[in-house]
């Protein structure tokens, strides 16, 4: 039923009579349009007349709206039109529910034409205000008070002359009656009912009567369904919507979150849907509910008030402890209640609810509060009788929290854990009451760490941080190990927003507090300082790493051990100790496999600080792993501000290893994480790790706008971060592959690592940053080349780690190409792919196997590099990027024509002549490429006037230089010019 028509449409009587005319708008768009066209084709059939419509629905399904649109649409035809509500009221009144609806004036115009005793029963209901059963007939009554009644059975007559009736209004003009809440009608207005479905009138009257169910008596459910049965009655059945009417009523999109959580809460009832739609606005409803609460017993209303104080399933043994009532009485109401629809029953039958907890809400709201108060003590002292856990008593102790009760505090605390992090507003809720106690120091420490906690697993961190920012002040009056925790949550966001000063400060503090007493607590606050390092690229002393080292050996603690190791190993691995960083990182994770998830839960930074330290050593698989087990326990245990670090850690290193649509999945993860709580810096990384993805994404017309925008983001980082120094290397590593902006890249690069030898970059990036720096070098025609490759070859050799190893190899094949070793560059080429497969490294292998096969094919043997490229497509194609499977692809066309054009290898010379200079040899493209790149212009210049991508230019000039025997492009230029001259 739509509450603003229940209003609108009902009156006070809840009954209304007119004749044809006028009409009536529905307010809003109808969603029952399948039992709106049945009621329409019904009212097409009145003519024929024997008809019965029977709507049966729940509260709040819309039957009440469906009786308006009909009874407009029937006046709107001309039809006569006695609409009418049964109340709880009529059933004392004979007849009342059906004669109330009819016009009196057409009532006393058709008695005319009854039989006498007919119309002078009928003029004496009418003219009695109003006729009770026992004064009018029988009882106390005198029957002589109603003419024509002696001598015959009052019922009998009074029936009979209302089927009459009935069919005389009907003959005189076709009449639709509607009767809505029939299952308040009387026992009189039953059996005219039942008689009409039993012996139809053959007359043009269509009779609709809309009912709940389960508040319809027997009588009236057996005459409609034998009805039914008979053919004489429709029935018409509200169920819930389905989801796409909710979105319809709602004018939402039916997927979305907010559409699907309503639908699901409302279960599908119209007036409970546009109640939690509009919570502020549903004073019409609360005002329906609190009048049906008014119309019980005392002892009905004590124990529907109990139930809302419950909130939730409840028995009679509840109910009466709560109510404060004998067990009896209460059995009695609750029966009652049960038959008004305002319980039900749930499983077991012995347990029931109420209707629906919006129905709760309302009475609630309306009960006396010190009554209330007392209600909640009484269920705290039932529900602890019963051994209840403390989720089930706090609801009880946060509605009237009493601080003379000692135990009222621990429930609040215990219950706040049970909710996390599924429900963290419930333990908020709570532990908010526990701080309106007055509460000892200590307690209150407690209540206010347990409080911030639960605000941070809601995302709620600025909330949080005045009451941590309370509790790390309160210093000694706490246990110290719920005081570190306090001190590590209070920098832990400080961290997340960018307060790094501030969250080391915090540290400080906290740590010259410390400071000559051996803790675990001080190995927390260590490592919280490591985390600050991930964020704002501040290293640690070698001193602190080994006293957070030292003190957890000291206390044999597995959680604090493998945090230590862990910080070990990044500490190490900036060092280029790779020897001691490996040592740590297998302590560390032989420490973790120790720990339940529940243990990491609670101290999730030492899984951080291991994935990154992985990520670091090139562990990639290890890291992948380690970060996606960490985004599974943040999630699940509520470890908030650890989250980002593992989704930023998961895209990086899925983006490392190739896997683009992985990495940028979790990038939008941390993004939308970032941009929701505020954490700016966050946000703006995962935007660029999301950028970075975009590019390998895109295609190869789209790639340089994809390459502008990441490296405007890369720009927007804080300088001197670890962000921004991978930010930079991820910017050059695209713009290599597209042959983009390479001067603008190598120039970021540079400025991030510091200057040419890249100090600000950690060991472990060096060798990949020279190695894109050296293929950068070369698409500008750069003299650094060569010094690049040299570089990473030295940075590789001091870690001795093959991975960077494997980037060493790509840069001297990339200066033996340039040079035209082209045989020696394929050589390395496959070597630095095998290592990159050791790695999992898919992108990077798939870009090498590319590489190789290019300078194989330009070195004359088109057939084992069409081999090479076979894996090098199946790996492309594994990442999922449309750049790599392009040149992929444009390699294999490249090949295929070097299959079909092979042309043998001239001898080798060392210096052509000068005058005469033969281009026979060339196949026309490599001609016009070879005369393009003799004026001088760039590899991508050239790519760019020709149409092609600059590694496609880079392979025909390899086959030129070896075709004409010659070793640069230098060279070339030289000959050319010299030619022309």
């Amino acid at each position: 039923m739509h509450p603003s028509n229940s209003v609108r449409h009902v009156q006070a009587g809840g009954l209304v009579s007119t004749v044809a005319g006028g009409g009536t708008s529905s307010g809003s768009r109808n969603i029952r349009l399948r039992e709106h066209r049945k009621l329409v084709e019904a009212l097409g059939a009145i003519r024929d007349g024997r008809r019965v419509v029977e709507l049966v629905g729940d509260p709040g399904t819309g039957k009440t709206r469906l009786l308006t649109q009909l009874a407009a649409e029937a006046r709107s035809r001309g039809l006569v039109v006695a609409q009418g509500r049964a109340t709880e009221g009529d059933q004392r009144v004979m007849l009342k529910s059906i004669t109330a609806s009819l016009d009196c004036r057409l009532v006393l115009a058709a008695s005319r034409d009854l039989p006498n005793d007919a119309a002078a029963t009928i003029r004496a209901i009418w003219s009695q205000s109003p006729v009770r059963f026992g004064e009018a007939f029988g009882g106390d009554g005198d029957h002589e008070s109603v003419p024509g009644v002696a001598g015959r059975e009052p019922r009998d007559l009074v029936l009979s002359a209302m089927r009459g009736l009935l069919e005389r209004l009907a003959g005189n003009s076709p009449t639709v009656v509607i009767l809505d809440d029939s299952h308040w009608a009387d026992p009189y207005s039953t059996d005219l009912i039942d008689q009409l479905v039993r012996y139809p009138l053959n007359a043009p009257l269509l009779i609709v009567l809309a009912h709940r169910p389960r508040q319809t008596g027997s009588t009236l459910r057996s005459t409609l369904a034998q009805g039914v049965v008979s053919g004489v009655v429709e029935r018409i059945q509200l169920n819930e919507l389905t989801l796409g009417q909710a979105a319809d009523l709602l004018s939402v999109e039916a997927r979305s979150r907010r559409s699907v959580d309503l639908y699901r809460e409302s279960q599908g009832v119209p007036q409970y849907l546009l109640a939690l739609a509009n919570p502020g606005d549903n004073d019409e409803f609360v005002q329906l509910v609190q009048t049906e609460a008014a119309l019980l017993g005392d002892d009905e209303r004590r124990v529907l008030e109990a139930a809302a104080v419950i909130d939730g399933c409840f028995d009679v043994t509840a109910l009466a402890s709560v109510a404060g009532l004998e067990r009896a009485r209460v059995c009695v109401a609750a029966t009652r209640l049960l038959n008004r629809d305002l319980f039900r029953h749930a499983n077991p039958a012995s347990v029931m609810v109420l209707r629906h907890p919006l129905v709760r809400d309302a009475v609630y709201a309306a009960t006396d509060g010190c009554w209330r108060r007392e209600a909640h003590r009484r269920a705290i002292d039932y529900l602890r009788d019963c051994g209840a856990p403390p989720s089930e008593l706090a609801h009880h102790v946060a509605a009237a929290p009493d601080s003379s009760d000692s135990d009222d505090l621990d429930i609040l605390l215990r219950a706040a854990e049970e909710p996390l992090p599924g429900n963290p507003e419930r333990a908020i809720t709570w532990l908010e009451a526990a701080l309106r106690l007055s509460l000892p120091r200590r307690q209150r420490g407690l209540a206010l760490i347990a409080l911030s906690r639960a605000l941070c697993v809601a995302e709620r961190f600025a909330d949080a941080m005045p009451h941590l920012r309370e509790a790390v002040a309160m210093g000694a009056a706490l246990p110290v190990e719920i005081w570190a925790k306090a001190v590590s949550q209070s920098a832990a966001i400080d961290t997340l927003f960018g307060r790094y000063s501030e969250a080391n400060a915090t540290l400080d503090g906290a740590l010259a507090m410390l400071r000559g007493r051996p803790s675990l607590e001080e190995v927390e606050l260590l490592v919280r300082r490591g985390v600050i390092g991930l964020y704002d690229g501040g290293a640690l002393d070698t001193g602190t790493v080994d006293l957070a080292a030292r003190r957890a050996q000291e206390f044999a603690c597995h959680t604090s051990t493998a945090a230590a190791m862990a910080l070990r190993a990044l500490k190490s691995t900036s060092l280029g100790d790779i020897e001691t960083a490996l040592d740590a990182l297998e302590t560390s994770a032989s420490c973790i496999e120790k720990l339940s998830d529940a243990e990491l839960a609670r101290s999730p930074d030492c899984l951080a600080l291991l994935g990154w330290a992985q990520l670091n050593a090139a562990r990639l698989v290890d890291a992948e792993a380690t970060m996606r087990r960490g985004v599974t326990l943040a999630k699940e245990f509520g470890a908030t501000t650890a989250l980002p670090l593992f989704l930023l850690g998961l895209s990086l290193v899925n983006n490392v290893m190739g896997r683009i649509g992985e990495s940028r999945r979790a990038a939008i993860e941390a993004k939308e994480w970032g941009r929701r709580v505020g954490a700016e810096q966050v946000r703006d990384f995962g935007l660029a790790l999301e950028a970075n993805c975009a590019i390998w994404l895109s295609r190869r017309n789209d790639s340089k706008r994809a390459v502008s925008r990441a490296q405007r983001l890369i720009k927007a980082l804080p300088p001197r971060t670890y962000w921004y120094s991978m930010g930079a290397l991820m910017c050059l590593a695209a713009a290599v592959e597209m042959g983009e902006c390479s001067e603008y890249c190598i120039a970021l690069v540079l400025d991030a690592g510091g200057g040419g030898a890249l100090p600000n970059f950690v060991p472990p990036l060096r060798a990949q940053c020279f190695e894109l720096l050296c293929a950068a070098a070369i698409l500008q025609g750069s003299p650094w080349a060569g010094e690049y490759a040299e570089r990473s070859a030295a940075a590789a050799e001091m870690l001795g780690l093959t991975y960077q190893q494997a980037f060493a190899l790509a840069a001297r094949g990339h200066a033996h190409r340039a040079s035209g070793r082209v045989e020696e560059a394929a050589h390395h080429y496959r070597e630095a792919a095998d290592l990159f497969a050791v790695h999992g490294a898919l992108g990077s292998q798939a870009r090498a196997l590319t590489l190789a096969a290019q300078c194989v094919s330009a070195a004359g043997s088109p057939g084992r590099a069409a081999e090479m490229l076979r894996p090098a497509k199946e790996l492309a194609l594994r990442c999922g990027s449309p750049l790599l499977l392009a040149d992929v692809g444009a390699e294999e066309n490249s090949v295929a024509h070097a299959v079909r054009d092979q042309t043998p290898a001239l001898p080798p010379v060392n210096v052509p002549p000068t005058d005469g200079l033969d281009l026979s040899c060339l196949t026309d493209r490599e001609r016009e490429i070879a005369q393009i790149a003799g004026r001088g212009c760039r590899t991508k210049e050239i790519a760019e006037q020709l149409f092609v991508s600059p590694r496609t230019v880079e392979v025909h000039l390899s086959r030129v230089y070896r075709k004409l025997n010659i070793p640069s492009r230098a060279v070339l230029v030289r000959l050319l010019t010299r030619a022309a001259a």
